[in-house]
């Protein structure tokens, strides 16, 4: 890989604590073809997940792809170039009353990727200001996460107007 690969492809970036509430489906399972994970990184993206917690040995798995980061760290100052500079601001939690991470992406035009929950409903509206995903149960939210990933990688793409007015 290349170094200007990570300027010119889709920058999928998450500053938050790695912790269950916040980042348990990317480590889940699908249909025996890897995790959630494993599948987004096979996609045409560059991801960075900025934060640490008790998910770091299992998050650790993203610097073994040559499109993701994994920086197992914290500094404020650092987490705003990443809200400044990504493009699509990955927030999977699975439960979340309030949240203020999406308002921040928001904010510097970093389109939240979010769960139809709680407060994340409350602040993100789909193909407005940013992308929301659902599911009925949790295999279905993890196909839907992926589903809705590759829809707004395809408005990123090859709907560029729309995507500077979500922004």
């Amino acid at each position: 890989y290349r170094p200007d690969d990570w300027k010119e492809r889709l920058l999928v970036v998450a500053v938050t604590r790695a912790v269950r509430q916040k980042m348990s489906i990317l480590l889940e399972t699908l249909n025996g073809t890897g995790s959630v994970l494993q599948e987004m990184l096979k996609r045409d993206i560059r991801l960075i997940v900025f934060g640490t917690g008790e998910l770091e040995k299992q998050l650790e798995e993203i610097n073994r792809w040559p499109n993701g980061l994994f920086i197992c760290a914290f500094d404020a100052k650092f987490a705003d170039q990443l809200y400044v500079g990504g493009d699509i601001f990955l927030m999977p939690s699975d439960f979340e009353p309030c949240g203020i991470s999406q308002m921040i992406a928001m904010r510097y035009g970093c389109l939240p990727l979010v769960p139809d929950i709680g407060g994340l409903s409350n602040t993100v509206q789909d193909m407005q200001t940013g992308f929301v995903y659902r599911g009925a149960d949790r295999p279905a939210a993890c196909r839907a996460l992926l589903d809705t990933l590759d829809k707004a990688a395809g408005y990123y793409t090859n709907h560029r107007t729309k995507w500077a007015d979500m922004q």
